[in-house]
């Protein structure tokens, strides 16, 4: 093994590091694999965290991050932060970002004040979201290099699903929109950071009732995801719950049923018991059930959700209160309908 970048071999002399993200960024997993063991440094093996904590492999991730002989670095606790975030422990990535301060310039801080903000719009708190995003962006609307790209991207798709979540639906389109070229420009219609964004406009989609073009993105994004990710991975179940509410808002309950129990057995695959991520999968299944009139079903799926929610986010965030209310109308609804029942003869 070599000793750090600058004696690599000859291939990987002079690479910057977003020459070292660019294969995991279009999906070549395996060039950049390549490239960080050659170079074995704890500086390209930070990137090589990166790439793990895309591809769900959150125990290699987490490794690399233990091996780390320099914790006390910002970039140590941005990484460490969204690796939390990602394996549902919202609240313990917040506290390592209110350790490390959002005092950060450049890729650390909008890392950390992304993640902050996904933790803000996963509790429903839109406001805090919006400004954390917003902020950031503003700071790096002329990123000083290109390492900051992807990071922007996440940005301007947070934001998009901030203003989608307040029912801003043309904002939200304008903020997908800006992503997609971006990402697609840099680099390609099917890299990682393109297909992320495909996914947000095909939410919009789904919610300006464009189900012409939210199929057709649905069907790339999921087509494209399938042949990068040949392991479980939640975007993976992403973009099955999207084509799910897309089938139920088109009336196809069965299909939106069918879907959406895919994208759990995923989930299940990837964390084992619940999480935040498996409840919130369950309240779209409660929707589904709800809309078929299956009500006992989607009772027991707000029962199975709401604790894991009040556990993730706080029992007064935002959208715990929103689901508790929906589970509660649930439950009306089904005493409702029991007492009105004629008697049996």
């Amino acid at each position: 093994m070599l000793a750090s970048l600058a004696s690599a071999q000859p291939a990987f002399r002079g690479m910057s590091v977003i020459d070292l993200m660019q294969p995991w960024l279009k999906g070549d997993f395996d060039k950049a694999r390549q490239y960080y063991i050659a170079a074995d440094s704890q500086f390209t093996h930070r990137y090589l965290a990166d790439m793990e904590l895309e591809l769900a492999h959150y125990r290699s991730c987490s490794q690399i991050l233990k091996d780390d002989s320099n914790k006390s670095e910002p970039g140590f606790a941005m990484r460490r932060a969204r690796l939390l975030y990602q394996t549902g422990d919202l609240a313990t990535a917040e506290k390592v970002i209110s350790k490390t301060g959002l005092k950060h310039s450049g890729r650390v801080g909008l890392h950390l004040s992304n993640t902050l903000a996904l933790v803000a719009l996963n509790r429903g708190q839109y406001a805090e979201a919006k400004e954390l995003f917003r902020k950031r962006l503003w700071l790096s609307r002329k990123p000083k290099a290109k390492i900051d790209e992807p990071e922007i991207i996440l940005g301007l798709i947070g934001l998009a699903r901030t203003y989608l979540a307040l029912g801003n639906l043309n904002t939200a389109d304008e903020f997908a929109g800006k992503a997609l070229v971006l990402s697609t420009n840099s680099w390609g219609p099917s890299s990682i950071p393109a297909l992320d964004s495909m996914q947000a406009l095909a939410e919009i989609r789904i919610a300006q009732h464009n189900f012409k073009q939210a199929h057709e993105l649905l069907e790339s994004c999921i087509r494209e995801r399938s042949r990068l990710y040949t392991e479980p991975n939640p975007k993976v179940a992403d973009t099955l719950e999207a084509e799910a509410r897309y089938n139920l808002a088109i009336g196809d309950g069965q299909n939106a049923l069918k879907v959406a129990g895919h994208a759990m057995e995923i989930r299940q695959q990837i964390f084992g018991g619940p999480n935040v991520w498996s409840a919130q999968a369950l309240l779209t299944k409660a929707d589904i059930y709800a809309a078929a009139g299956a009500l006992d079903q989607a009772a027991r799926c707000y029962d199975n959700a709401v604790p894991v929610l009040e556990a993730s986010l706080g029992t007064v965030a935002p959208a715990v209160i929103k689901a508790r209310a929906q589970r509660d109308r649930i439950h009306n609804r089904l005493q409702t309908t029991s007492t009105t029942l004629p008697a049996p003869q």
